[in-house]
């Protein structure tokens, strides 16, 4: 390799906290993009945003740490190896690293393990299971005879009543036969049943109880119990990242193309070279 393309590969194109963005990684995301699909010409401003998507995950899972370890990273890599449909790609892939085996972890399995580990991470918080908690006791106080509404106002949740109809016998059909999860839930309660398990949605445990039961017509009521979102909690560890684009230019173009992306508000501008 000459001295020329070394210094270039070398030069620093973005920040995120301790985790630098080399034109050489840049240059590698594209061509691996490339093998993936051939037309898709990614600029070096795409391709700037999601290393920068990718750091802003590692520097939060550092902050937390939280990391991908080496036996993570080889079972997936073992597992790509024996599992891949476009093994032909894969090893091309391979190929583009040239048997560099850090940066093969660091730029293509990585990326694929810490997302996930930050959100099992965050649902083992203090406050996740807090809530939990309190959704478990209010399960409890019902089953043990406590109205839904004596259970939720105990606790300062909210409480409701929501009047279902079941999808057979609406004089509308559901589009593409898709039914409400919770007249699936609802369905095959008795009258005055309590759903014996606490129901999870992205943003909410739920216990939910049939009250009654007429001409199709299911009127449940839940006690809903607010979760900790991720995005949330993710957002606010964000803010202690210090984000920085080197180039002035660089800077500009991916503030105007990606404007909607709520971290580049936090972005630092760079000095003027």
């Amino acid at each position: 390799m000459s001295s020329d393309t070394t210094t270039t590969d070398m030069v620093l194109v973005a920040r995120a906290g301790e985790t630098d963005i080399p034109a050489a990684d840049v240059a590698l995301r594209q061509k691996i993009d490339r093998l993936y699909d051939p037309d898709a010409a990614q600029d070096q401003i795409t391709t700037t945003l999601g290393l920068l998507t990718e750091a802003l995950h590692r520097e939060v899972a550092r902050l937390n740490q939280v990391r991908a370890t080496s036996e993570e990273l080889e079972a997936l890599s073992q597992h790509a190896d024996q599992t891949s449909r476009a093994s032909g790609i894969l090893a091309e892939i391979k190929g583009l690293f040239a048997g560099d085996t850090e940066a093969y972890h660091r730029l293509f399995l990585a990326p694929r393990i810490i997302p996930n580990k930050l959100r099992e991470h965050f649902a083992q918080l203090p406050a996740q299971a807090g809530v939990r908690t309190k959704a478990e006791q209010i399960l409890a106080d019902v089953l043990a005879g406590a109205t839904m509404a004596e259970a939720g106002k105990a606790h300062g949740l909210r409480f409701e009543e929501m009047t279902l109809q079941e999808p057979d016998t609406a004089e509308m059909p559901f589009p593409m036969e898709i039914e409400d999860p919770m007249i699936s839930l609802a369905k095959p309660l008795k009258t005055g049943e309590i759903h014996k398990d606490i129901v999870e949605t992205d943003r909410e445990y739920q216990i939910v109880r049939l009250k009654s039961r007429r001409e199709g017509r299911l009127k449940v009521e839940i006690v809903s119990a607010q979760r900790p979102v991720f995005e949330n909690w993710f957002r606010k560890q964000a803010q202690g990242v210090d984000i920085v684009i080197e180039a002035p230019e660089l800077y500009a173009q991916i503030k105007e193309k990606y404007a909607h992306v709520w971290w580049l508000a936090e972005m630092k501008r760079p000095s003027a070279k």
